[in-house]
Formats: C-alpha cells, structure tokens, sequence
C-alpha cells in the first residue's frame, strides 16, 4: 500500500488560478483539491479502497502525525470517492 499518498494529499496545493476559479464558481475547494491530486498521482481503484478500508486507529510503524495524515486522506476519499472512483471498471 502506498502511506505516502496521504502525505502527499496534505502538502498538495492547488493553483492560484484554479482556486480562484474554483471560488469564483461556488464550488468546492477539497473537491477540486481531491480531483486534481487523483490525477497528478494517477489514483487507482485500488489505492481508494485500500485507503477506505483501514481501520481507524494506528499502525504499529507509524508515526502520529503520518496516522492523523492518513486518517485526514481516507475521510477525504470516503466523502469525494464518487469523484475518483473508476466505476467503469467494474
């Protein structure tokens, strides 16, 4: 499994350009977030549910703030998994 994807998510930042554009349209500033860092990292099928499907308390060879990274990415995944989930694959 890829840890370092939720570490990734939490210092991934959109464009200025996009968030203003975001903003500027009422629309969601995670969800533009979610379905840029999906396409900069190629988030596969896989990665979301193995993500999802973590339990919620600590691994023995993490450290805290990689668990609060991790847990902050899979909550992050289960609300926008609509926006990156393939369901054509299925």
């Amino acid at each position: 499994m890829r840890y370092e994807l939720a570490n990734k998510y939490v210092e991934f930042k959109l464009p200025k350009e996009i968030q203003q554009m975001v903003l500027g349209n009422n629309l969601s500033l995670s969800s533009a977030k979610m379905g840029m860092f999906a396409d900069t990292v190629s988030l596969t099928n896989e990665d979301v549910d193995n993500f999802m499907a973590l339990k919620p308390e600590r691994m023995k060879d993490e450290s805290f703030e990689d668990y609060k990274n991790r847990r902050y990415f899979s909550k992050q995944l289960y609300r926008r998994r609509t926006l990156v989930y393939d369901y054509s694959n299925i």
